[in-house]
């Protein structure tokens, strides 16, 4: 229920996407339905939330570039990460 908290993780989930290889492939379907919900999840935009969407939002597409998902799965995350576009709250995250 933390805000700042729920950004960190979902910050951690992004770099291990990035960085974590295939050692990260068997958490991926998990990590993206759970990426998803975050962003489509009611008042995702709102002030206290919007910091930690925009780093789901960004982890999505973290997903979608560096792991090895199919392709139909890969247009689905690029679609959600697309349809959450522009990143407002986590300059940093917007600039990836």
């Amino acid at each position: 229920e933390d805000p700042d908290l729920r950004q960190a993780a979902i910050y951690g989930v992004g770099l291990c996407a990035q960085h974590g290889g295939p050692a990260f492939s068997p958490f991926v379907e998990e990590a993206a339905n759970t990426l998803s919900f975050t962003v489509g999840a009611p008042g995702a935009r709102g002030e206290d939330n919007e910091a930690a969407t925009d780093n789901a939002a960004s982890a999505l597409g973290k997903i979608a570039q560096y792991q090895a998902v199919s392709p139909a799965q890969a247009a689905q995350l690029w679609a959600v990460w697309i349809s959450y576009l522009p990143l407002k709250a986590d300059v940093p995250e917007a600039l990836l």
